[in-house]
């Protein structure tokens, strides 16, 4: 990621992280911003969850392995990341009205992963309101977490 395009990204998640510090209370943004700037590969994951429509923002900090949890607090399902088929299977299974792409394929390609992890958008307050759609939990990303949903940092 060039450097403007970081520094956009890192003033668009400040921005959501000061409006929301319900989500929070407890964490500094220097602190995750720190973070970050040494993490390219969550970088990548995060501009990819804000420009599909999503909002990424903090809302937790596990301190004993030094890992920030980001979740997609968008009010609903991201534009970006609507009208697919779960899994590769899925999608081949649809015999007609096929989307183009899968949600395990979308967060592969973001170079995350997916599993359940509804329990962290209700406790942060980031319930979708209109639309259908998965929580997910992150693969290991520069010895931490980056997800579909939320993005999980641990300090090196």
């Amino acid at each position: 990621m060039k450097k403007q395009e970081q520094e956009e990204l890192l003033r668009t998640l400040e921005a959501r992280f000061t409006k929301n510090m319900h989500r929070h209370r407890e964490i500094a943004w220097s602190d995750v911003r720190a973070k970050l700037e040494g993490s390219p590969e969550a970088m990548r994951s995060l501009r990819e969850m804000d420009s599909t429509g999503g909002e990424p923002d903090v809302v937790a900090h596990d301190q004993k392995p030094g890992m920030y949890t980001f979740f997609d607090c968008c009010p609903e399902s991201p534009v970006g990341r609507r009208s697919v088929c779960y899994d590769r299977g899925a999608l081949e299974s649809r015999k007609e009205h096929k989307p183009e792409s899968s949600a395990v394929e979308m967060a592969a390609e973001m170079g995350i992963a997916m599993e359940p992890s509804s329990v962290i958008a209700v406790t942060a307050g980031c319930s979708c309101t209109t639309t259908a759609r998965s929580r997910t939990t992150p693969p290991e990303v520069f010895e931490g977490h980056v997800e579909f949903e939320h993005c999980t940092m641990q300090n090196e």
